[in-house]
């Protein structure tokens, strides 16, 4: 996991591998006020882009996901939210879905050891597939979210 700042300056970024620095590049040069929710494609299915507006929630009612062919980069555009982490544990536990190849996920109904980590306007996340993530907590109230979602597949790194 990556936590940084769109807009920070240095020459850190350099240091990702091009799939990633591309969809950065791509986060910051691209207006998304003028877009509506949905997927755009950046590189075929290879890096793509979901725009998407919801409400925050409490975490209990969020299912706890991870991946297997993509790389997730939640960028917050507007709002505020609690990202909720953790990472392979024996004591994890798999709700009955199992990998739903469609949507490249699998759920949780059970973690050990989750963190928070406070996102909002500007901040991005890079989750790796090893990364389990609960996005769109509730940090202090309800805040309305607007995120894109880049989806890079890991063979492009």
């Amino acid at each position: 996991m990556i936590l940084s700042n769109l807009f920070q300056e240095g020459k850190e970024f350099e240091l990702l591998p091009k799939a990633i620095q591309k969809a950065l590049h791509y986060l910051r040069t691209t207006n998304f006020s003028e877009m509506k929710d949905g997927t755009y494609e950046i590189d075929g299915k290879k890096m793509f882009v979901i725009l998407q507006s919801y409400t925050t929630a409490n975490p209990e009612n969020i299912k706890a996901e991870s991946h297997k062919k993509y790389i997730d980069i939640q960028y917050i555009i507007e709002g505020n939210e609690i990202i909720r982490v953790a990472f392979p544990h024996k004591s994890n536990v798999f709700t009955d879905e199992g990998y739903q190849e469609e949507k490249d996920k699998w759920n949780y109904k059970e973690l050990a050891n989750e963190i928070d980590i406070p996102m909002y306007s500007g901040t991005f996340v890079i989750l790796f597939p090893t990364d389990i993530h609960r996005p769109g907590c509730i940090w202090h109230k309800i805040s309305n979210v607007r995120k894109a979602v880049v989806k890079i597949a890991i063979d492009l790194l």
